[in-house]
């Protein structure tokens, strides 16, 4: 399920955040601060989107007791690039 898929790779892009930019374990913002980073405003707006949709299927009751919706294979393909780009920044 690519709900299931989206949370996966979002928690290891905020651990690879953590890690690269010694934040500390339990630091609540690595996705902001790594947006904050980054000069690209279409960017950091996809990363904010990812951002609230991740909080919306964590923190909200009503979507943890069931399927409401489906990430796409698209935002799922996002995520993927932003690891990668995480990974192995561009120069």
């Amino acid at each position: 399920m690519n709900n299931d898929i989206f949370l996966k790779l979002y928690n290891e892009i905020e651990s690879e955040i953590i890690s690269k930019y010694g934040l500390s374990e339990n630091y609540q913002g690595a996705i902001v601060f790594f947006k904050n980073k980054i000069k690209d405003n279409e960017l950091k707006l996809k990363i904010d989107q990812v951002r609230k949709l991740r909080n919306f299927l964590v923190h909200e009751d009503l979507v943890k007791d069931y399927e409401m919706f489906e990430i796409s294979p698209q935002v799922i393909d996002f995520l993927k690039e932003l690891l990668k780009l995480i990974l192995n920044p561009i120069k």
